[in-house]
């Protein structure tokens, strides 16, 4: 089985992690379209992404904190989008997660860093909606089983 990929008996979670609650409604609203079944679960920053996937603090009692899919923005307070690829990458199982990063910073460094960190790609963040819808069609096709 493709690791990248999530088996058709499991409900797909998607995490988005932005410490912008408009973007947050743009994502979800874009995944929304798509017409997949999932579970979507919004963070504000890469230190609630990181509670979360660990089950620490507020999310110690969560059932699932599991994710197929994860849309990562780069500049948030507390730990940035860089910040949680390399804590991501000390903790075993969660390297396999997919991760996608979406900026407002079109410096081709933290393009080139975001990759060197394990992020599949790295997007700047598109001013018009359908831009983005094409880009989380592209991505949730290659990592969600319908």
């Amino acid at each position: 089985m493709n690791l990248n990929t999530v088996s058709k008996s499991k409900t797909p979670h998607i995490i988005i992690c932005d410490d912008s609650m408009d973007h947050q409604f743009l994502l979800k609203k874009a995944i929304k379209l798509l017409d997949v079944k999932c579970e979507i679960t919004a963070v504000y920053n890469g230190l609630q992404l990181m509670d979360f996937l660990l089950k620490r603090q507020a999310y110690k009692n969560v059932t699932n904190n599991s994710a197929d899919l994860i849309f990562l923005d780069l500049n948030m307070p507390l730990l940035t989008g860089h910040g949680v690829l390399k804590e991501m990458n000390e903790v075993h199982g969660l390297t396999q997660i997919p991760v996608y990063v979406f900026s407002t910073s079109s410096d081709p460094e933290d393009k080139h860093k975001s990759l060197a960190l394990g992020a599949l790609d790295h997007f700047f963040k598109p001013t018009d909606f359908n831009d983005l819808k094409d880009i989380v069609k592209n991505v949730c096709e290659k990592h969600l089983a319908q």
